[in-house]
């Protein structure tokens, strides 16, 4: 909902938890949405301290919201919890004075705040979705997995099989960004075999295309309505 009411921002700070971060991998190879932002021209910046050194702010602000917003409250649907948290923001931002900015509203002091510039819409998404950056960014990636005792190693979450000849051997992996395919050399065998990259289509990054513009919440990424 953010980028609907603010629009697509220049750049979004990321922390290293398993949503956004391969945060298991010596190699980690890039989340679902962080392809899917690259693809929206959104650029990706992953803290580099912590929390609460890095995001205080946006924490604090969070926790703010939460306390002020709903808890202690019920609602009868999502859709109430949704208008009673835009009501809070809209109040903070355009309304209530803030100490650190001599007294005015955040949006008074920085009118450029209120939106990016950059419109987004859900329903128009399938079509700004560019997969050329994607690709050049995954171009630039070099990644090293093991192979299982059955010949078959993952990456972003997909299967591939280099048969058991290769099992428990460790496997270098890199992409090239005209033909779609890995490049996977195991520590013991060449030319390196070559496989079509999964997983790097529209559909794929996100989810379900049908889902209605108009929901008042974010669904987990990819969009789904299971």
């Amino acid at each position: 909902m953010g980028f609907h009411a603010y629009g697509l921002p220049e750049q979004i700070s990321l922390d290293h938890d398993s949503a956004f971060y391969d945060n298991k991998s010596a190699s980690p190879f890039p989340s679902t949405i962080h392809l899917r932002l690259i693809g929206l021209g959104v650029q990706v910046r992953f803290i580099h301290k912590r929390p609460p050194l890095e995001h205080a702010l946006i924490e604090r602000r969070h926790q703010t919201i939460a306390g002020q917003a709903f808890a202690g409250q019920t609602f009868s649907d999502i859709a109430a919890l949704h208008r009673s948290l835009q009501a809070r923001l809209l109040f903070l931002n355009q309304e209530y004075p803030s100490l650190a900015l001599n007294g005015a509203p955040p949006f008074q002091a920085f009118p450029q705040a209120r939106h990016s510039g950059r419109s987004y819409s859900l329903c128009k998404e399938e079509r700004a979705l560019n997969l050329e950056p994607i690709c050049a960014y995954l171009q630039t990636g070099r990644w090293f997995r093991q192979i299982s005792s059955v010949g078959v190693f993952s990456l972003g979450g997909y299967g591939y099989n280099l048969t058991t000849q290769f099992a428990d051997q460790t496997v270098e992996i890199t992409f090239n960004a005209t033909t779609h395919k890995l490049a996977c050399l195991p520590e013991k065998g060449k030319p390196p075999f070559l496989f079509d990259i999964q997983g790097l289509t529209k559909a794929a990054l996100m989810g379900n295309l049908t889902l209605p513009a108009h929901l008042p919440f974010q669904l987990v990424l990819p969009f789904t309505d299971a």
